[in-house]
């Protein structure tokens, strides 16, 4: 467990009542937990995440060490996870990307038009000869 991981734990247990985590230690093999799907799950996360943002919040400024940037570079939610050069450096790559898939997609659009093609022609002559072969 590294540094941030094990001061992140020391700091949680501390601050948490030990008679009260024994009771939801007790009771959790009694409760059922119904999946409120991940989209859910997310949606609660990153608003805890935002609502205890700060620049000066000892968490955020560790993270942002790890990224070697100070609490004065912090303007951002999310400026904590990179630096600047690196996300240009991310976007360049999603819109290389984004084009390549474009034009993958794109190709692989014109394969299945030409199938539908070929399978509407194939359709088209087969009812033209059972149409002939029903006239004689």
């Amino acid at each position: 467990m590294d540094s941030v991981e094990r001061h992140l734990l020391d700091k949680s247990e501390n601050s948490t009542n030990s008679s009260l985590t024994s009771l939801i230690t007790s009771l959790s093999t009694s409760l059922v937990y119904t999946d409120v799907g991940n989209v859910e799950t997310n949606k609660k996360l990153w608003n805890a995440y935002s609502a205890d943002w700060s620049a000066e919040t000892d968490w955020v400024q560790t993270m942002a060490s790890h990224v070697n940037m100070t609490p004065e570079e912090l303007e951002f939610i999310g400026d904590e996870w990179s630096t600047k050069e690196d996300l240009k450096q991310v976007r360049f790559m999603h819109s290389d990307m984004q084009q390549r898939c474009f034009f993958s997609l794109l190709a692989w659009l014109i394969r299945k038009a030409n199938s539908i093609h070929r399978l509407s022609m194939i359709t088209y002559y087969r009812t033209s000869m059972n149409d002939q072969y029903a006239e004689r």
